[in-house]
């Protein structure tokens, strides 16, 4: 069987001329080349060289050998210099899926500062319901996934990244943002932006207010917070957010942003395939992430949530809502866990 010892002393031999320069080249003894060449030699069934005035000169057959010799060599050095660039995490590829909330600025920001001292790296984001984020992650579509949705299926590991109070949103002018925080009794009777009927973010806030017997005027339902905001920066009312997407559209001047009384938790869950070893690349960048997330809650003056989130068991309301045009209204209760205000949001 053809070796890589018997590659090496053939190529030296081609590349220095001779055998006294190749076994010099190769801290080897003449006879030692001889004998790899010869055995080369008798592996493959080919006369490599042949002599001429006491030189040994290559075949055709020869050269093409040398010349593909050379490619694997080529491919061997390239492999040690992909293996050192794996191992300080300066190459690779890094496929991550998220839902909406962490996808408008969050993790494009946090990617790309992860991606400006790793310029080899490949990276994609996309932006999935949090339903098919998990799927995704299933069927190992994507290295990480980030969803609020709780997650029990044994191809998928999760972890809480982070729990987080909502905020209430107002239009710019609102007699509201005159306020430093907003309890759910300062929006009896407001116009309100809610969520769609099966949602988790519809039933989590919805306890909220029936707990406490708050009528609102449920005039518009979005599927996420950012059309949610995008009703209340165009003045259809207010509205009980995420403070990631709240935080979005108060630097951009569209909304205003104010702590919200009693506690609305928010949980943000990071997804790996259960049976697939993670790469370090993506060790990495999780740990990226958590650091970003944590800058993040310090520089927007959001705030962790003090009380386990309830959302999915079915409950018996005592308060009651205003119907919309459509006559929608809903009734779960939850608890009225307490917490310390989160300032102001800026805008711009």
């Amino acid at each position: 069987m053809v070796t890589m010892r018997q590659l090496e002393a053939f190529c030296a031999v081609i590349d220095h001329q001779t055998v006294t320069e190749a076994a010099r080249f190769m801290r080897l003894s003449q006879p030692a080349v001889s004998k790899l060449v010869a055995g080369l030699e008798q592996d493959t069934g080919l006369a490599l060289f042949r002599r001429e005035r006491r030189r040994l000169v290559p075949t055709e057959e020869g050269m093409i050998l040398h010349r593909q010799a050379q490619d694997i060599f080529a491919r061997l050095h390239d492999i040690g210099r992909l293996s050192e660039e794996l191992r300080n995490l300066a190459s690779g590829r890094l496929n991550v899926v998220t839902m909406m909330a962490l996808g408008r600025t969050f993790l494009p920001d946090a990617m790309s500062s992860f991606l400006r001292e790793r310029p080899a790296v490949m990276a994609s984001l996309h932006i999935r319901s949090s339903r098919t984020v998990v799927d995704q992650i299933v069927a190992q579509q994507a290295d990480l996934g980030f969803t609020m949705l709780p997650v029990e299926h044994p191809a998928v590991s999760a972890r809480l990244l982070c729990r987080l109070r909502g905020v209430c949103v107002l239009p710019p002018g609102h007699r509201l943002c005159r306020s430093s925080a907003i309890d759910a009794s300062d929006l009896a009777g407001e116009r309100f932006v809610s969520f769609s009927m099966d949602s988790t973010m519809r039933r989590r806030v919805d306890r909220v207010f029936d707990a406490q017997g708050v009528a609102r005027q449920l005039m518009v339902d979005a599927y996420i917070s950012t059309a949610a905001c995008s009703f209340v920066a165009n003045g259809m009312g207010v509205s009980v957010v995420e403070p990631f997407t709240a935080w979005d559209f108060a630097r951009q001047g569209l909304v205003e942003v104010r702590p919200f009384r009693p506690e609305v938790v928010f949980d943000f869950r990071m997804l790996q395939p259960a049976n697939k070893p993670p790469a370090l690349l993506v060790d990495a960048f999780a740990t990226h992430v958590e650091r970003a997330l944590a800058d993040h809650v310090r520089r927007t003056g959001a705030e962790f949530a003090t009380c386990e989130p309830d959302a999915d068991r079915p409950a018996r309301g005592r308060g009651r809502t205003l119907p919309g045009p459509g006559g929608e209204s809903a009734g779960k209760p939850d608890s009225d866990g307490k917490g310390r205000p989160m300032a102001p949001i800026r805008r711009g």
